[in-house]
C-alpha cells in the first residue's frame, strides 16, 4: 500500500423492522444480483450521522433516527484481491429506526446499479449474495443478547 493512499469514509445504516432489514438490491457486471445496506461515502465537512442519513435518503427516500455503532469494517484492497474496489475503506455501521412508516419518499440519488429496495428478513442475510461479505458477523451481532466486539477488519 501506498503511503499516500487516503483511507475512504463509509457509513451504512442497518434499519431493522420485525426482525428484517432494508436492503438494496443491485444488479452489476462484477457480482451480478446482490443485496448491500444503504449508506456511502462521507463527505468533507460532513458529520457521520448526517452523512448517514443523506445516504439513506438518496438510496431509499427514507429518514432515519441513527442509534448506536453496530460494526466496524476495514477493507484493505490488497489483502483481499482487490474484490470490490481499489480503495482502502473503513466502514461504519450504525444501528437505524425509520424516522416515518413506509411509504418512502423516491429516492433522490439512487447508485447507477440500484435495482431497488425491500425488506429481508435477518435470518436470510447469510443465504443471499449480500456485500460487503459481513452477513454472519452481522446477524451475530443484531442476534447477540450482549454487545458483541464491534471491531471487525475481515472482509
Amino acid at each position: 500500500m501506498p503511503n499516500d493512499q487516503i483511507m475512504r469514509l463509509a457509513v451504512d445504516a442497518v434499519i431493522e423492522r420485525a426482525d428484517a432489514l432494508l436492503l438494496i438490491e443491485y444488479e452489476d457486471v462484477q457480482f451480478g444480483r446482490h443485496w448491500g445496506l444503504p449508506g456511502g461515502g462521507v463527505e468533507p465537512g460532513e458529520t457521520l450521522h448526517t452523512a448517514l442519513r443523506r445516504e439513506v435518503l438518496e438510496e431509499t427516500g427514507a429518514a432515519v433516527k441513527v442509534g448506536r455503532l453496530l460494526l466496524v469494517n476495514e477493507y484493505d484492497p490488497a489483502t483481499h484481491s482487490h474484490v470490490y474496489d481499489n480503495e482502502l475503506t473503513l466502514r461504519l455501521l450504525f444501528h437505524c429506526t425509520l424516522a416515518a412508516e413506509e411509504p418512502f419518499a423516491e429516492p433522490t440519488a439512487p447508485d447507477p446499479d440500484q435495482r431497488g429496495i425491500g425488506w429481508m428478513p435477518i435470518a436470510d442475510l447469510t443465504t443471499i449474495p449480500f456485500y460487503p461479505r459481513i452477513a454472519a458477523r452481522l446477524q451475530a451481532i443484531l442476534w447477540a443478547e450482549s454487545t458483541a466486539d464491534i471491531f471487525h477488519t475481515l472482509l
